[in-house]
């Protein structure tokens, strides 16, 4: 995969709070 590839998706780190655990959410 190469760079340019790399920036077409878009990575989210979507927490609900501080004492919930986070996850990614990938939008392509």
């Amino acid at each position: 995969m190469s760079d340019k590839n790399m920036t077409l998706t878009l990575r989210i780190w979507r927490q609900k709070d501080a004492n919930s655990k986070g996850g990614f959410e990938t939008y392509t």
